[in-house]
């Protein structure tokens, strides 16, 4: 066969497919299985609810209007109904002012946690305040702790000391008796 003598292509017969050209029928169709959705568990919601908070507090810091997507779950759909906009659903979220200082500082900003302004949106001075002393005493109730670990483990250490001490004098005392009688 040289160059320039094509003669055409092969057929491919698949089972189902009738050759004779006078009886010309299609091979059978497969009918698609439907897919069910899976019910979702509280966690996977739990999940879906903490995503779409975090699109909204990335778009409401961008200065972008959030919309509801579409592959919510209807139990999701239906609390965030309930509210006016999907903006005051997010604040009325009880992670909404965690997320929303994550995102500050991963974005710059918020500079850092330990140099919060008291101009700073998220923080009034009372909160401030609050937060501070907390921080002192659980700092104190650690000491204190740790200073009354090591206070229980001397105590415990002198009164084994002490019962050393006694079983020493009695030897000593027997050892002296013995050598005095002798």
């Amino acid at each position: 066969m040289g160059r320039g003598s094509y003669l055409g292509g092969s057929t491919i017969l698949h089972a189902g497919i009738n050759w004779n050209p006078e009886k010309t029928s299609s091979p059978a169709k497969r009918k698609k299985k439907k897919r069910k959705k899976p019910a979702q568990s509280s966690e996977a919601i739990e999940k879906a609810r903490d995503r779409l908070l975090k699109n909204v507090i990335s778009a409401e810091l961008s200065g972008v209007q959030a919309g509801m997507p579409s592959s919510c779950s209807q139990a999701l759909k239906d609390d965030v109904r309930q509210f006016p906009s999907l903006l005051k659903w997010a604040s009325a979220q009880q992670n909404y002012r965690l997320y929303k200082r994550q995102q500050l500082l991963e974005t710059g900003k918020l500079k850092s946690q330990e140099h919060v302004s008291y101009q700073d949106p998220l923080v009034g001075k009372a909160e401030l305040r609050r937060a501070r002393k907390e921080r002192r005493l659980s700092n104190i109730g650690r000491e204190v702790q740790l200073k009354s670990s090591q206070l229980g483990k001397l105590q415990g250490r002198m009164a084994r000391l002490e019962k050393e001490i006694k079983q020493l004098n009695l030897e000593y005392a027997k050892l002296r008796s013995s050598f005095r009688g002798a």
